[in-house]
């Protein structure tokens, strides 16, 4: 998306729902991701978006990953 997550709805595991941000190189070019997984009875979507996201951008554009 343009803000640079992903979010699926119990798409890969069932009653799971994940939101997935890029990591990119030193060449802005992506090399992997982060993603988080929530058990889809206690979280949504939006929930995602408003409790995770902004923490989740913040480490994968940081590049600090120890």
């Amino acid at each position: 998306s343009a803000r640079g997550v992903a979010f699926t709805d119990r798409q890969s595991v069932r009653d799971e729902v994940n939101v997935a941000a890029a990591v990119r190189g030193p060449d802005g070019r992506p090399i992997g991701a982060i993603v988080v997984s929530a058990p889809a009875r206690t979280w949504t979507i939006d929930r995602l978006e408003k409790e995770v996201v902004p923490s989740l951008l913040s480490h994968s554009r940081s590049g600090d990953f120890s």
